[in-house]
């Protein structure tokens, strides 16, 4: 996977809150899983912002990654167990939701694998 450049990652906590805020505007309109997967990407990239010279942010990145993908397989789950159970009909907002949620987790995931890779190389104070 190619790692995103500075300017990639700069982009992306720059336009963190943003992101926050339309997560919670996609969680009102009851897009809850795209609302907020923005909505942790916003908070995610808020606190690695100082990964140029902070020592060790890759290990919250990778916390951030483990939540984060956590969240997502429960929102995934729930939406099957309510499909298979009856309670819910696969519509075409659903599908919508499902798929914006998807699309920001991807971007996640190579924003945190460029950070991590890249904080890794920041040498550690003495």
């Amino acid at each position: 996977m190619r790692l995103m450049n500075d300017i990639e990652i700069d982009r992306c906590i720059r336009w963190a809150l943003p992101a926050m805020l339309g997560g919670i505007l996609l969680a009102v309109c009851d897009f809850i899983m795209s609302g907020f997967m923005l909505f942790g990407f916003g908070v995610m990239a808020v606190t690695v912002s100082k990964w140029r010279t902070e020592p060790g942010l890759w290990m919250l990145s990778g916390l951030h990654f483990l939540i984060q993908a956590g969240i997502y397989a429960m929102f995934v789950y729930s939406e099957i167990a309510e499909l298979v159970a009856g309670r819910a009909v696969m519509g075409g907002w659903m599908a919508l939701d499902c798929s914006i949620g998807t699309a920001v987790l991807a971007r996640m995931v190579w924003f945190l694998w460029s950070v991590t890779r890249l904080n890794r190389l920041v040498p550690a104070r003495e």
